[in-house]
């Protein structure tokens, strides 16, 4: 009911609008990520298709994201309300893990360490620390991001399924270097396990998304892109499995 002589307050627009501005953010940060990709030790574990679809990961994946912490970052510093949803809290995980990916790329590239095909192919084993150590990295920055950054209770058990996916891989190359084969689970057995995984992923973020859709407010262009860039990303992982298995 209307109090005679007091008018309402407006309401804060918490909508998330582009700006030229922003979307020359986005390309700057796209054409870094192309070259910190270049410079990768990764390149020199990939090779045709699979190198492709990761290159396509890269530069749809972590300059969406990066460029989504830089957006909510702006408007914190200029005090505009923040109306945080789903499909943000998965590009601010990609953010995070995007930031990562740069300087962890760029340390390893700056202390001259010689990760080209001759070294991997006579040091296997290091490599194998090097991606221990990388995985593990990027899967406690996935879950600090989860954990600093709220969200509807359903969606943080979608988080469970990457997470597996990263223990395995990350088990498997700790495990081959210590030479502690026999506690490996394979090569073969963990490209089968991370296939599945993915495909659960697929499954569970479709249908966080509809639940989400029906029993929520109406969600903001953002949250969607959200959701469709790790439809995406999930997809591109799943090919890039099912190639390393053919």
């Amino acid at each position: 009911m209307d109090v005679p002589g007091e008018e309402a307050l407006p309401v804060e627009d918490t909508t998330i609008r582009l700006s030229l501005s922003d979307l020359f953010v986005w390309m700057t940060l796209t054409a870094l990520l192309c070259f910190i990709s270049q410079i990768s030790f990764y390149q020199h574990l990939q090779s045709g298709v699979q190198e492709v679809l990761s290159q396509i990961s890269i530069l749809t994946f972590f300059p969406v994201g990066l460029t989504t912490l830089y957006l909510f970052a702006k408007r914190r510093w200029t005090k505009h309300p923040i109306d945080f949803q789903p499909g943000h809290w998965l590009l601010v995980q990609c953010g995070v893990v995007g930031v990562y990916y740069v300087v962890a790329t760029a340390l390893i590239y700056l202390t001259n360490s010689p990760f080209d095909n001759t070294f991997i192919s006579l040091h296997p084993r290091w490599i194998s620390l090097v991606l221990f150590v990388y995985q593990t990295g990027q899967m406690m920055c996935l879950l600090w991001a989860a954990w600093r950054f709220p969200v509807r209770s359903p969606w943080e058990f979608y988080l469970v399924l990457p997470v597996v996916g990263r223990l395995l891989f990350s088990w498997n190359h700790f495990a081959y270097f210590n030479g502690l084969y026999q506690l490996g689970l394979g090569g073969l057995f963990a490209l089968q396990f991370n296939v599945l995984v993915s495909i659960a992923e697929l499954l569970v973020l479709v249908a966080l998304a509809i639940w989400d859709a029906k029993t929520a407010p109406r969600r903001d262009w953002l949250h969607w892109v959200g959701v469709g860039l790790f439809l995406l990303s999930t997809l591109l992982n799943v090919v890039q499995f099912g190639v390393a298995l053919a």
